[in-house]
């Protein structure tokens, strides 16, 4: 998005830029903090809380965490 104000939106020059981006950007950005900060907890909540209630180590937890980012890797060096 170009535009910073609504006196942007009618100077030449400046792409992708509409009322509504303007109107919806505040309300967007916080829903967009609160859902990330949501899904923070989440994985908060199952890799770390849960795991020492029941007397899981998480070391080992943690350990096999890393294989997640083996697809992506691979698929990274591959691209």
């Amino acid at each position: 998005m170009s535009c910073r104000s609504t006196k942007d939106v009618g100077r030449p020059g400046h792409a992708d830029c509409e009322y509504t981006t303007l109107d919806y950007a505040g309300s967007a950005m916080f829903m967009l903090t609160v859902a990330g900060l949501l899904v923070l907890l989440l994985v908060l909540l199952v890799d770390v809380i849960l795991p020492l209630r029941r007397g899981d180590r998480l070391g080992r937890r943690f350990g096999t965490a890393v294989l997640i980012l083996a697809p992506i890797t691979v698929c990274a060096a591959l691209d």
